[in-house]
């Protein structure tokens, strides 16, 4: 998996010096908490699933904004303790809509992902094997080999665990 931290890591570098390059009169500020953010969502999907956010623009939509406005929303709902009371958690307002239709087209997404693995449609980013490959050819305590939904609640686990504090502690 070093090889995407690397080349993640590289493709932001050179994008940051590109955006520096072209905006010298205008002198543009970055937002540098927006880019370490992207910069280790990029780096945990690619080494999670195997797909690129910079050239799958499935991915990039997906994984980028989908996932972002999905985990702004919880945190949103979580400060405003809307969850504090399940039958208000159900009502379909305080973006709650964001959440479903975002939870839906991310396990759809990692669905296909999972889907094409398997059929050998895809393969791992890394130099070696992914998150993704040793979940599909992990086994239980009683030896049977994960399920998809597993696969997928352990991959996206790994995904929102590592991507927002990462690069917090990055900022």
């Amino acid at each position: 998996m070093a090889s995407n931290i690397t080349d993640r890591t590289e493709e932001t570098i050179q994008s940051v010096f590109k955006t520096l390059d072209c905006d010298k009169q205008s002198k543009t500020s970055m937002d540098i908490h927006v880019l370490f953010n992207t910069l280790t969502l990029s780096i945990i999907v690619s080494s999670a699933f195997g797909a690129n956010l910079e050239t799958n623009e499935n991915a990039k939509h997906i994984m980028g904004r989908l996932f972002t406005n999905v985990r702004n929303a919880i945190i949103y709902r979580s400060m405003h303790l809307i969850h504090s009371m399940p039958f208000r958690s159900k009502l379909p307002f305080s973006r709650k809509d964001i959440i479903d239709h975002g939870a839906r087209e991310i396990a759809q997404f990692v669905n296909q992902i999972i889907t094409d693995r398997r059929q050998g449609k895809s393969a791992s980013l890394s130099n070696g094997l992914d998150l993704l490959d040793l979940l599909l050819s992990a086994v239980d305590d009683e030896g049977k080999p994960f399920t998809d939904q597993e696969i997928k609640e352990e991959a996206l686990t790994f995904v929102l665990a590592g991507s927002e504090t990462t690069g917090n502690l990055m900022t």
